[in-house]
């Protein structure tokens, strides 16, 4: 298993690490949903070293494997801005954790670089 965080609600939210899903659970431990399928190619949930709910419920998760930073909405959908490819200004090296601020400005612990990067996720 990888990182873990409570939503606005107290859904517990674990990220499936080895199974390449996301795994939602409400406070009492009932299973609610699933981002991301076991079969790593089909899913778009992989090896995480982070994961942070923002003020509006959506989900900021970090991608240690492919040195990236995704988010998927409220309903759990995947976020893409209309008409382009998520922004990638920063390469990270070796992320280690995610934070996101009240305005949804996103920071990434990055070892290697031995930095912070803040950035906003679409720019």
């Amino acid at each position: 298993l990888g990182s873990v965080s409570v939503d606005s609600k107290d859904n517990i939210i674990v990220c499936d690490t080895s199974n390449h899903r996301i795994q939602i659970f409400d406070k009492k431990g009932k299973h609610l949903r699933t981002i991301g399928k076991e079969n790593k190619k089909a899913s778009a949930v992989h090896y995480d070293h982070g994961l942070v709910v923002n003020e509006k419920g959506a989900l900021v998760q970090a991608i240690s494997e492919e040195h990236r930073v995704q988010m998927f909405e409220e309903q759990r959908a995947l976020v893409k801005p209309p008409g382009r490819e998520q922004r990638n200004d920063f390469v990270f090296g070796s992320i280690r954790s995610v934070a996101v601020d009240s305005e949804d400005n996103i920071f990434v612990c990055d070892k290697q670089k031995n930095v912070v990067h803040k950035s906003d996720i679409f720019g």
